[in-house]
């Protein structure tokens, strides 16, 4: 029976000691979390209050503007001096500064750093902000600081066009250098532009030229374009660079606008590189200025020999004594043969020499494939080239000298003359 109770009463006693230990939690959970709600809503009020205090301090205005830290160069050395007290100043009114004493003088002698003495005024140079010229007020500029100084010369009235170019020759390739360089005032088309290129070759004899490229819509193009051309350093005295300046939006009979040459005897005479600037003529150079040459050309079919007689010159330049004339006759431009007259002295303004010079050009083709070049050479310390002409088909040969030739193969063993101008 005893432990029949001892069992009841094991069941009661547990019961208790679990409805007290919940009695003493709900008490401290009661106690302890209207507290902590408490604490947390004062510490969101301070963060809030604070905040809102930082911002409405933050969007007041401030009624003068300062500055902090100012770099002033003084005159004295190249390194930067910091001046990090306030400096106040109003605003828009700005004062021009010639030096460093100018933006110091407005500062309180006892606020400046030891080390930063005032400068005394000075009449050099200074990295001071007057230095660059701003006037009165900051963002003025001085217009004289950007004028263009003038480099070229102004253009006369009724000018059609001006060209750069820069020569050199090279002895031992025997190569002469052309570099274009540029062209201004080019006339421009009625209601439109100027579309221009530049056309070169070699007098006389070479009938071959070089072309530069084509700029569009441009007055004063920029070619900066280089040749080279093969001259001989023997016949360098003889030769003249022709220009001629062509605008190709005009038509094909009027698209030359101008026309300049370069005589290279004596251009050139240290060899190094010279730039020419040449001013445009309408009409092309003068070729009668060399001087004239009396020639007969006659073909014989039977024997393939052609006989050319030089009668004469006239119109040579001045200080000209002994003249003599040298023919080489040229087969698919290849020289064959060179025959030389003798020396002929002035007589009543022209030099006589009336001798025949005879070669020999056979064959089916020989009117095609043949040419005879003949130059006038006057006597000196050396020979000088005064000017020549090429007879010969239409590969070699353009107007009288063309039509010379074709008379001598179309009429054989019929002697015919004719006057040449010298190139």
């Amino acid at each position: 029976m005893k432990l029949h109770h001892i069992d009841d009463g094991l069941p009661f006693s547990r019961n208790a000691t679990h409805g007290a230990t919940t009695d003493a939690i709900d008490t401290v959970g009661g106690v302890l979390y209207p507290s902590i709600g408490a604490a947390t809503s004062v510490l969101l009020l301070v963060i809030g209050g604070t905040l809102f205090a930082l911002r409405r301090r933050l969007k007041q205005p401030s009624s003068v503007p300062s500055c902090e830290g100012i770099v002033v160069y003084p005159s004295q050395g190249p390194a930067p001096t910091f001046v990090t007290k306030d400096v106040v100043f109003n605003l828009p009114i700005l004062h021009s500064a010639n030096s460093t004493s100018d933006i110091l003088a407005d500062l309180d002698p006892e606020d400046l750093p030891l080390s930063m003495e005032r400068p005394q005024p000075r009449t050099i140079r200074s990295n001071s902000f007057g230095s660059y010229g701003l006037g009165g007020s900051l963002g003025c500029l001085e217009p004289d600081l950007y004028k263009a100084t003038p480099t070229e010369d102004p253009y006369p009235e009724g000018h059609i066009g001006r060209i750069w170019m820069k020569l050199s020759h090279e002895p031992k390739t025997e190569q002469l250098t052309v570099t274009l360089m540029k062209a201004r005032n080019l006339p421009a088309r009625p209601g439109g532009s100027c579309d221009p290129m530049v056309r070169l070759h070699l007098a006389p004899g070479d009938r071959r030229h070089v072309q530069s490229r084509q700029k569009r819509r441009d007055c004063n193009p920029k070619f900066d374009e280089t040749f080279v051309l093969q001259v001989p350093n023997g016949d360098l005295s003889g030769k003249t660079l022709r220009i001629s300046v062509i605008d190709g939006g005009r038509p094909k009979r009027n698209s030359t606008i101008g026309y300049a040459a370069v005589s290279l005897e004596g251009a050139l005479p240290d060899g190094e590189p010279r730039i020419f600037q040449l001013d445009l003529d309408k009409e092309p150079p003068d070729h009668s200025a060399r001087g004239e040459v009396l020639l007969s050309l006659q073909y014989n079919d039977h024997s393939g020999r052609l006989t050319l007689t030089v009668m004469e010159a006239k119109g040579l330049r001045q200080g000209v004594v002994e003249v003599c004339a040298r023919a080489t006759l040229s087969k698919h431009c290849k020289p064959l043969k060179t025959r030389r007259t003798a020396l002929a002295r002035p007589r009543q303004g022209c030099w006589p020499f009336s001798e025949a010079l005879h070669f020999r050009l056979s064959g089916p083709d020989a009117s095609l494939t043949g040419s005879l070049t003949v130059s006038l050479l006057a006597r000196g310390t050396k020979e000088r080239a005064l000017g020549r002409v090429v007879l010969g088909p239409y590969m070699f040969a353009r107007g009288p000298a063309l039509e010379h030739w074709t008379a001598a193969f179309s009429k054989p063993r019929e002697a015919t003359q004719r006057w040449h101008t010298l190139s």
